[in-house]
Parts: structure tokens; sequence; C-alpha cells
């Protein structure tokens, strides 16, 4: 679980961002539904699906990657925009201790909107 609508919700609340949520499943339509809902679904954009042959370019392009999900382990995706040179931000989770990759080169943000919204000030400064 990637945690889509706590990001629709932050991205709500913060006027000069845009979010690129990149999948498809059962939750899509209800999660474009909610962007329109709260006012920001121009400013939320749906991928289905990205060629793994276009990530670098992707992960290169954007400001920064938020990796916002329920477990607050490091996944490939973290490591991939590391390797780009895109900063991450990352969910702070207590019950799992953060390896030294996020220690040393993330963000990272508490399960809320609003620490979503703090992280994204912080990485901009």
């Amino acid at each position: 679980m990637k945690n889509q609508k706590t990001l629709i919700e932050a991205v709500a609340g913060i006027k000069d961002v845009e979010l690129l949520l990149i999948g498809s499943g059962p939750l899509h339509e209800y999660l474009k539904k909610m962007a329109n809902d709260l006012g920001c679904s121009e400013r939320v954009k749906f991928l289905k699906s990205v060629i793994n042959t276009e990530l670098p370019q992707l992960l290169c392009s954007v400001a920064y990657l938020l990796l916002y999900n329920n477990s607050g382990r490091v996944g490939i995706p973290d490591l991939e925009a590391m390797a780009c040179g895109t900063p991450v931000i990352h969910t702070i989770y207590p019950k799992e201790p953060h390896p030294d990759v996020l220690e040393e080169n993330a963000n990272k943000a508490k399960l809320s909107p609003q620490a979503v919204r703090q992280a994204n000030i912080e990485i901009k400064e």
C-alpha cells in the first residue's frame, strides 16, 4: 500500500506541487474522483505504467520522490531515485529501523498530510 489517498490530501494543501501517481489498480477511479472533489485534479496526474528504460529519465525530471508507504521499508523506488540524484522523502514508520541509506540520503515524513506538506517545504530549502 503506497497510501495514495494521503498523498492526494497533502497535494490538495500545496498549491505549487504536482503529484504523479504511477500504476493502476482497484482504487484508480476512486483516487481520480477524490482529487477532483478536493479541487486538485489538475495537479494530480495518473500514469498506468512506465517502461523500465524510461524510468531514469522520469526520475530525473521530478523535484523529488515521495515514497509514502505503510511499512517504512526501503524499496527499489528509493534506490532508483537516489541513483538518479533525485531527492527522496520517505515515511517514518516507528516499528521499523531505518537503514543507513535513508538516514543519510532522505528526508523523512510521518504518516499524515501535514507531515508531507512540511517535508515539501524542507526539501525545497
